[in-house]
């Protein structure tokens, strides 16, 4: 057979990927996939941590180092790409906390969800937020000063089968 055509990235085309009973409670589906934080956090789990910047902040303050952790995606999953559709944003990113403030997709884009709604609109990128991939996978740089009030996941979807 002729070999399957390269998605945008290099990346081969995701055929549906690795999906545990536990990995598909901790997904969303939507039109088609399955998308899920890198840790599989749960989309109902609140945030607990509060985006707002104190008023005096530490300007020197650094990104929680739980943010900072590496992450490997699991077998045929792919963080969710940069343009994302709006059906997306509305029905996958807006209404759920997902745990964290952002949830961070390809090429560093940071989307609110309901846990930083107190600092703008859930479904709206926030900002970029730059990651690093190695060796052992892919992580968010630490942010500095006010920013590093953010808490953030990358996010990440399988084609369903």
């Amino acid at each position: 057979p002729p070999p399957r055509k390269k998605a945008e990235g290099g990346a081969p085309p995701n055929m549906g990927g690795e999906l545990t009973p536990d990995m598909r409670q901790k997904s969303l589906e939507h039109e088609g996939f399955y998308y899920a934080t890198m840790d599989f956090t749960a989309p109902q789990t609140p945030c607990g941590i509060s985006p707002v910047v104190p008023k005096a902040y530490d300007g020197q303050r650094l990104t929680c180092p739980s943010v900072l952790k590496w992450n490997s995606l699991p077998r045929g999953w792919n963080l969710v790409p940069a343009d994302l559709d709006d059906s997306v944003k509305e029905k996958v990113i807006a209404p759920y906390d997902w745990g964290t403030h952002l949830l961070v997709v390809e090429k560093g884009g940071g989307w609110l969800t309901q846990g930083g709604k107190p600092r703008g609109k859930p479904g709206a990128m926030q900002m970029i937020w730059d990651m690093e991939k190695g060796p052992n996978g892919i992580k968010l740089q630490k942010l500095k000063g006010s920013h590093s009030y953010w808490h953030g996941k990358l996010f990440m979807r399988t084609q369903i089968q």
